[in-house]
């Protein structure tokens, strides 16, 4: 992590709590304080950069034979991010665009918050023949980011197409949103499409103390420079010819495979003072997010007498902990909330108890408030969901969390070895006494006493008001997230397969499916189950299916399913033969790819144990079984066996994937062990009439 200015001197100054407030929130903050202007408004006299259009000589710019394979190439991909009067962000985009895939790239969305506005919006079509189509006005509309998915939010959109695309056109728009926050997050430098030319530009007064972080890319280096106009820092980062970024199945989240540029605004230095922002180190962010919200842990009257209700009767800490989650995780429903200072502070519990909704953080502060209630100590957790990348832990900033959990100390755990799977140890310097229990009640899916899926392996921010500090989240093992197929076969006279399958999921396994089958109808669990079943046994018909204990969060979840496959058993001659492995599994086939750009990332450790008997007809004979195959490595172990037992055939098959990540220089080991499962896999068996 670096600083665009040296540190200043003089002394710190701590922020009073409405002050720790305001910087939390999206207003304008303690920035417009320094330099006199108004904390919540937008100034009126907005001082904008002017995009000028420039002449395009189609024959100069790249075509398909300078980049096969590539839909588009973008010429240039350029931001500014100036804090004045106002905070102002101008991008500015021009695009080739190369075949019919890449006219997609001619449909713009821009979004923005409700308090910031869009200005100074244009685009323009230059088309084969030299001819130029603007874009106009009344063709630019405005949407709301999240309809189906955040139920209350304010984030918007101005959405257009660029008229007379077409394959082989230029297209070029630019805008500026004025903002009323000082916070430029990151700038991705990288694609999907070639980048001939990405750059950001940071133009700030002297006096604000941003920290800028590069993450780069094997091969890839981005020119900086700094320069110092009057009283201001002017930082220039450029990436030239950025290579695409292909995606992959089973690859990480983008913001770890792209190159990008990362800001914190850490203090405010003037006049000899120095104000914390964001801070430079993670003590400092904690603090002053706890500051900022601490005064929430207040139980109203009604919150007070649920927890006495709820507790009755509880003979210890950790049973009064367990019904509070439960009350929490299963009476106060997820609704995303994303508007104004709603997007990081949490509203006041007494509010969530009483609507019965909130979304992570408003749960959270729900569960610490009654938990405080009820004499137990509780902590904010702020936390980066896996699917959105690993925690920077040397560039401190609070917009590397997107998520909260809660952190309850172990002490108040009697049997704390109990809790191994949500225990997060302290660091090497603090004691034992500094292990705390995580808890999500933010999931419906997530049993007492497990860390949900998407926080396995990730850091957390545990805030307390001294010591706040990044700790590292347990990983499960294969053996605790497993599924469990037992199959019921019978080959039928005219060749087809019947099969009856129970399958029980435990672990993260049974969390994540239940998660996911919460959030559909029966008729889109039904769809699923097909689409997962044709992966899994091509050409299979499902003919009946239910869903168990979907709800009992302490219990596996059970799917059973009946399926018929025609034509299975196919005929050679006098022979007649098929495969033993009924139920593949379709991440076999990811792990054999002949090439990775990326590396593999999994949430979670998992197994799969397949149980198949199938019942062959009694005028046919097995005249062959295939051979037995055991195989282990780093990251996954893989038995199958295949045995008669009277007029049955077993098959016994388990894999484990043990690790979690394998880089590219891993990848040919990997694709190697799993080209031998899939060998083993394609073998027959072979019956003939008896």
């Amino acid at each position: 992590m670096s600083a665009l200015l040296p540190r200043a001197g003089g002394r710190q100054v701590e922020l009073s709590r409405w002050q720790m407030i305001r910087r939390f929130t999206l207003s304008a903050i303690l920035a417009s304080a320094l330099v006199g202007a108004s904390c919540a408004p937008i100034q009126r006299e907005i001082s904008l950069k002017k995009i000028e259009w420039e002449q395009i000589n189609l024959d100069e710019t790249p075509g398909p034979e300078d980049y096969p394979g590539a839909s588009a190439v973008f010429l240039l991909d350029e931001g500014e991010f100036a804090a004045r009067e106002n905070f102002i962000f101008t991008h500015h985009v021009i695009i080739r665009i190369l075949d019919e895939a890449g006219l997609d790239y001619a449909n713009v969305e821009i979004p923005f918050y409700a308090e910031s506005e869009v200005h100074n919006l244009q685009g323009r079509t230059i088309r084969g023949d030299g001819s130029v189509v603007e874009l106009k006005p009344e063709n630019i509309h405005e949407k709301s980011m999240f309809p189906n998915f955040v139920l209350y939010s304010d984030d918007k959109a101005k959405v257009f197409a660029l008229p007379g695309a077409e394959t082989g056109s230029v297209v070029e728009y630019s805008y500026s949103i004025v903002y009323n926050g000082p916070f430029p997050s990151a700038w991705e430098f990288q694609r999907e499409e070639p980048v001939l030319l990405s750059s950001f530009t940071l133009d700030v007064p002297y006096f604000a103390q941003y920290n800028y972080l590069l993450s780069q890319r094997k091969g890839i280096e981005v020119e900086k420079s700094v320069s110092h106009p009057t009283g201001r820092v002017k930082a220039v980062f450029s990436l030239k010819d950025a290579p695409p970024i292909t995606p992959e199945p089973l690859m990480p989240p983008l913001s770890e495979v792209t190159t990008k540029v990362y800001f914190s605004l850490t203090a405010l230095s003037s006049f000899g003072i120095t104000v914390p922002i964001e801070g430079d180190s993670w003590e400092i962010l904690g603090k002053s997010y706890w500051l900022a919200t601490e005064e929430k842990l207040q139980a109203d009257k009604a919150v007070a007498r649920q927890v006495k209700e709820i507790t009755s009767g509880c003979s210890d800490d950790p049973e009064k902990i367990a019904r509070i989650y439960d009350f929490v995780q299963s009476q106060i429903r997820y609704v995303a909330i994303e508007m104004k200072e709603g997007r990081v502070i949490p509203h006041d519990p007494s509010e969530v108890f009483v609507n019965r909704y909130g979304d992570c953080k408003d749960k959270a502060f729900l569960l610490m408030t009654m938990l405080k209630e009820a004499g137990i100590d509780a902590f904010p957790a702020l936390a980066r969901t896996c699917s959105a990348g690993e925690v920077i832990e040397s560039f401190v900033s609070r917009q590397q969390f997107n998520h909260m959990a809660v952190a309850v100390p172990a002490r108040f755990f009697s049997q704390s070895e109990d809790f191994t799977p949500v225990l997060v140890k302290g660091d090497k310097e603090y004691s034992a006494d500094d292990d705390f229990v995580l808890l999500d009640a933010t999931s419906a899916a997530v049993p007492f006493g497990r860390i949900p899926w998407y926080l396995e392996n990730t850091k957390v921010l545990v805030v307390t008001e001294e010591d706040s500090r990044l700790v590292t989240v347990p990983s499960s093992r294969a053996a605790d997230n497993s599924t469990i197929h037992d199959c019921q076969a019978e080959i039928l006279e005219d060749g087809s397969l019947s099969c009856s399958v129970r399958s029980t999921r435990s672990g993260q396994e049974a969390s994540s499916t239940r998660s996911f089958l919460q959030s559909l109808t029966k008729t889109e669990q039904r769809e699923w189950l097909e689409k997962s079943l044709s992966r899994s046994c091509p050409g299979a018909v499902l003919k009946e299916h239910s869903v168990s204990q979907l709800s009992d969060l302490d219990q596996p979840l059970v799917l059973e399913y009946k399926f018929v496959v025609p034509q299975y058993v196919q005929g050679i001659d006098t022979l007649l033969v098929f495969s033993p492995a009924v139920l593949r599994n379709p991440m076999f086939d990811e792990f054999t790819r002949e090439k990775r750009q990326h590396s593999i990332a999994l949430d979670y450790p998992r197994s799969v144990i397949d149980g198949i008997k199938i019942r062959i007809p009694e005028n046919l004979k097995i005249n062959s079984l295939p051979e037995p195959e055991e195989l282990s490595s780093d990251f996954a172990d893989f038995s199958f066996s295949c045995f008669t037992d009277g007029e049955n055939m077993v098959v016994s098959r388990q894999v484990a994937f043990k690790k979690t990540h394998v880089s590219p220089g891993q990848y040919p080991d990997v694709k190697s062990f799993f080209e031998s499962v899939l060998t083993s896999q394609r073998r027959n068996v072979s019956l003939s009439p008896k």
